[in-house]
């Protein structure tokens, strides 16, 4: 088969394994990216530039040229809408069906299969299932839901897969426009053993069961054979491990350190979790050149962490944690979720105070969003802070609802987070007395004026305030994409088996 993949934004791990796996079967894969130029959701968004920098035209060019015979589309929440709108189109031109696969289309199946752009969803896990649909194009396949006129045909999921290892590496050259994979990410392992209320991982547990939240884990030899193979045809700069929690296992991490150290030896960034978290694996982490962990820390206000978050975490453990880190000389980000459960001035306060003691380099600012399926959404409505008509367009993806949109007051909530927001991300280069003078003084009421699609170039002040190199190293990356984009016209990404051998993207 000719299967051609549409992803949005960032690199797709996902998207690289799945065509990995159809290739190795011996099918033709194809990849057509939007750059998402100012609305990729990681580094710069505006609605307004982005609508102006949008490569909506071309791929549907570039669709209709490449004559699939399977549209895969993989979708998160932030990518539903523009996904229906490239498959709408392609719909009158081009006869192959569509399918949607990813956490929205498997939060909320019933909605997305019932779409007239949509003929198939593939829930969870796709790699067998694609695999196996691209072989026999029956409707019997577990994973798969498929329509047949009016009736759905709702196929069972199949278990996890048990031997990560099996799989291919992934299709990283589908990426090969971009300079993304001299900052490599890779994963070690698949599945989180949290259950966070505002995760869309909670969806999947839902699905599969207790398995879900046990760690399948690629062997040491597993990933090491794969960072080599990249190290040399890449010339890798740093690594990016995207496990949701990386050195929980200390055997698997000990012996994997070694043979990193010996035949990587790269800077490289992880994701840890206060619970798990001890001088060893500091220490640990440190002799293998991590150049960042980073914590979920989200709020300091223990009540909203357990009772609203799922979190279960003291207070204890987050400053023993960070205590770890400095005392390792290990540089760490931590990330905050603003909430209008925190609507109280002094548990903001105290949160920038005890952030300002300690040596982070970054204060990472999220607002609390609420997903289609995780626990946060069900408690909201079952609360009643949600109308239907609120429920319609998160499940629809058109807009994500923030504390902001809950009917809290605003005055006490949502206009204090914004307004200190901005000091937030400055903590990391002021003093202890400069962050209590700005409140006294009320600067931070002048930086929350700043608008929010700017507020990127505080954390880009930072980051070379403080010398992060391989945050430099990732801000530079980015920009050469934006001027390549800027400069180039199409979606940046070569379409391998055109019908005259021809590249239908420059570059």
């Amino acid at each position: 088969m000719r299967i051609l993949f549409f992803s949005m934004g960032y690199e797709n791990l996902g998207v690289e394994y799945l065509s990995a796996v159809l290739q190795r079967a011996g099918h033709t894969v194809g990849l057509i990216h939007e750059p998402a130029l100012f609305q990729d959701k990681n580094f710069f968004d505006s609605v307004f530039l982005g609508r102006i920098f949008t490569r909506r035209k071309q791929i549907i060019k570039d669709a209709i040229l490449w004559k699939a015979d399977l549209l895969c589309f993989s979708v998160l929440t932030d990518t539903y809408q523009w996904a229906l709108g490239i498959a709408r189109e392609l719909k009158k031109e081009v006869p192959a069906p569509v399918i949607f696969g990813g956490m929205h289309p498997t939060s909320v199946t019933e909605k997305v299969i019932k779409d007239p752009a949509v003929d198939m969803i593939c829930l969870g896990e796709g790699e067998e299932a694609l695999s196996e649909y691209a072989k026999t194009k029956g409707t019997d396949i577990r994973n798969i839901w498929f329509k047949e006129g009016v009736n759905i045909i709702r196929n069972p999921v199949r278990p996890l897969i048990k031997d990560i290892d099996s799989l291919p590496l992934p299709a990283k050259d589908l990426y090969s426009f971009y300079d993304y994979k001299r900052q490599y990410m890779v994963m070690t392992t698949r599945g989180c053993p949290f259950n966070c209320s505002y995760c869309s991982n909670s969806v999947l547990y839902d699905l599969y069961g207790p398995s879900s939240r046990k760690l399948r884990r690629r062997s040491p030899s597993n990933v090491i054979e794969e960072l080599r193979w990249a190290k040399e045809k890449y010339h890798l700069s740093d690594v990016t491990f995207i496990d949701d929690v990386f050195g929980d296992d200390r055997k698997w991490l000990l012996e994997f350190s070694e043979l990193y150290k010996r035949h990587i030896a790269l800077p490289f960034r992880c994701h840890g979790h206060v619970n798990l978290f001890d001088d060893e694996l500091a220490r640990t982490l440190k002799e293998m050149r991590c150049s960042r962990v980073k914590f979920g820390i989200q709020t300091l206000n223990r009540k909203t962490r357990r009772e609203v978050m799922l979190r279960y975490e003291t207070n204890r453990n987050i400053d023993e944690a960070l205590t770890a880190c400095e005392e390792a000389g290990l540089p760490y980000y931590v990330d905050h979720i603003f909430t209008s459960y925190d609507s109280q001035r002094d548990h903001i306060r105290a949160a920038l105070y005890y952030s300002k003691k300690k040596y982070l380099k970054k204060i990472v600012i999220y607002n609390l969003s609420y997903f289609p399926g995780t626990p946060l959404l069900k408690g909201a409505v079952e609360r009643g802070r949600l109308s239907e008509k609120e429920i319609d367009l998160i499940e629809d993806g058109i807009g994500q609802m923030y504390y902001k949109k809950e009917g809290v007051d605003k005055e006490k909530t949502f206009g204090s987070f914004i307004t200190y927001g901005s000091l937030y991300r400055l903590i990391p280069m002021l003093h202890y007395a400069q962050v209590k003078a700005c409140i006294r003084l009320g600067a931070h009421s002048f930086l929350g004026k700043i608008p929010e699609s700017f507020l990127v170039f505080l954390d880009i002040i930072v980051l070379l305030a403080k010398r992060d190199r391989v945050a430099r190293s990732w801000l530079i990356s980015m920009t050469k994409n934006y001027l390549t984009c800027f400069f180039k016209k199409g979606t940046g990404v070569t379409l391998p088996g055109l019908r005259n051998g021809q590249k239908a993207i420059p570059g």
